[in-house]
Order: structure tokens, then C-alpha cells, then sequence
């Protein structure tokens, strides 16, 4: 409902001044016989309830839009938004539990503090290459785990940005074709990143007949995660490596890598919601 106009408010107050001036008209000594009293009276209280709830309704969106987080932020304020957007975050909680206090000035040790909250955060995690064992550990699914504090209060909402890149090569022929399929999870909220696929092909590369033929391949990804402010969650990256035959001994190897930043604002500045999911790392899946 949108706030009702000021001529219409005062449409309204007329009205229900007439109407308490009708209700105290039939209660007074002088009014009309008793029994019009004890029905009209309550007629008259009823219709009056209901004009004075409508007046309620028309006038409470004003009062509801005038602030957001803080009573001393109205939506009309300047920087209402960026103000909004801060407290989304939690890189502050205002001057006190209601206020933000927008116009006070703001010391070198709250600035600090208010950059040491925003600022991104990163973690990371590097696997070496290695012999065929490094095939086995992608039947195992998972090949990298990091551990991410986020920034800001507790509270709030924000962003991780994950990149990882997985790499399989092999000298063997009959190996391959292999599929080679990456994911990224958060392991806290479920959230998961949808997959990347490459195909290991039974062509080497390059086809050199003086040196070594390798069939290989890697895959990249990114995902932008949603995830609540102030606490630490950990990320994991799923992978999966499908071979045709298997290699054995030291003429296979993989290697990867992942990263992850935290942001507390998205690419338009805005706040996200963190989703709500039940899905966990036991529930990764292969391809």
C-alpha cells in the first residue's frame, strides 16, 4: 500500500471527527431513548475502529520508509545505500545499536578498523606433481581443501571468489581418451560451483617421434560463493579423473592448485543472501 496523500489524511481525521462527535451525542443524558443508545453507540464505535485502523494503514508506510538500519539514516539521506550496504556486510554496526551517527567524523584507529574489516582475504592450496599415485588421489574426489576466515562482523553476508586449475598427463598409450572434471564446494553452506570437463585424447602431444608423446590436459575454473561474514569456512576442490586403462609406475603424474579471496561487496555493490542448502562435501558427486 502506498502512503496515503495529505489531503486524504485530513479527509479522514474530518471524518472521524464527526463520527466520536455522533458517539458522544448518543451516549450524553440528552441523547435518544435508551435502547437507540445501546444500539447505536456500538454501531457507531465499530465504524469509527474501522475508519481509524484505514487511517493506521495510509499513514504507516511513511513511517516504515523513513528509515533502514538506523533511525538517523532515513532512505532520503544521501547515502542511505552505501550506509545499508556497509551494515550488509558487517563492516560496521553503527555508532550505537540504532544509530550511525552519519555525520560524525571518523578517527584514524575507526578507519583502520573499518578497512581491516573490508579488505579481502585470501588462502590457498598447491598440490605438486607426482607419479601415477597422483591419479589415485582424484578417485578419492577431493584434491584441495582451504580454510577461509571472512571478513567483517559476524552477521553479515559477502562474497568468495575460488579459482582452481587441475592438470593429468600420462606417457602411456591405451591410457586414455580420459575425462578429466573439476567442481569447487563450500563445505559449510553446500553451495556448490557447477563443473569443468576436459578430455585426455589418445592423441599425443606433440606427436614427436624423437622425444616424448604425452597426453595431457588441464582445467580452470572460478565461482563466485555467497557466504555469511565473520566466520571461517572451508572450500574444497572435487575432482574426478576417468581413465580408460589406468597407468602405472612414475610416467603419470597430475598437479593443481586453489585459491580463494574474499569481497564483501558483489559487482554492483550490493549485499547477497546466503543461500540456504543442506547439501554437504559427503554428498559430491563424480560425472
Amino acid at each position: 500500500m502506498q502512503p496515503g496523500g495529505h489531503e486524504e489524511i485530513q479527509a479522514i481525521r474530518a471524518e472521524l471527527e464527526g463520527l466520536r462527535a455522533q458517539v458522544d451525542a448518543v451516549g450524553s443524558a440528552g441523547g435518544h431513548a435508551w435502547w437507540t443508545r445501546v444500539t447505536a453507540r456500538p454501531r457507531l464505535a465499530k465504524k469509527l475502529t474501522r475508519i481509524g485502523i484505514v487511517a493506521l494503514m495510509l499513514a504507516l508506510p511513511v513511517m516504515v520508509s523513513a528509515s533502514h538500519q538506523f533511525t538517523d539514516v532515513p532512505t532520503s539521506h544521501t547515502f542511505h545505500t552505501a550506509i545499508s550496504r556497509l551494515y550488509g556486510a558487517r563492516l560496521t554496526t553503527g555508532c550505537t545499536s540504532t544509530k550511525f551517527c552519519p555525520g560524525a567524523n571518523v578517527t584514524r584507529g575507526q578507519m583502520a578498523a573499518f578497512l581491516n574489516r573490508g579488505l579481502g582475504r585470501g588462502a590457498v592450496d598447491v598440490g605438486g606433481t607426482g607419479t601415477a599415485d597422483d591419479w589415485a588421489a582424484f578417485d578419492n574426489e577431493i584434491l584441495a581443501v582451504v580454510d577461509l576466515l571472512h571478513g567483517g562482523a559476524p552477521g553479515g553476508t559477502g562474497h568468495v571468489l575460488v579459482t582452481a586449475t587441475a592438470s593429468a598427463y600420462t606417457t602411456l598409450a591405451g591410457t586414455c581418451p580420459c575425462e578429466l572434471a573439476l567442481w569447487l564446494v563450500n563445505a559449510d553452506t553446500g553451495e556448490e560451483s557447477s563443473g569443468a570437463y576436459q578430455i585426455i585424447a589418445d592423441v599425443p602431444g606433440p606427436p614427436d617421434s624423437e622425444g616424448l608423446s604425452w597426453y595431457e590436459t588441464s582445467a580452470s575454473m572460478s565461482y563466485l560463493f555467497t557466504v555469511p561474514s565473520g566466520v571461517t569456512n572451508t572450500y574444497v576442490l572435487g575432482a574426478s579423473l576417468n581413465p580408460t586403462t589406468p597407468p602405472t609406475g612414475d610416467v603419470a603424474g597430475a598437479e593443481w592448485s586453489m585459491s580463494a579471496v574474499y569481497v564483501p561487496f558483489g559487482a554492483t555493490g550490493g549485499n547477497p543472501v546466503v543461500p540456504l542448502t543442506t547439501q554437504g562435501v559427503d554428498d559430491l558427486r563424480g560425472h
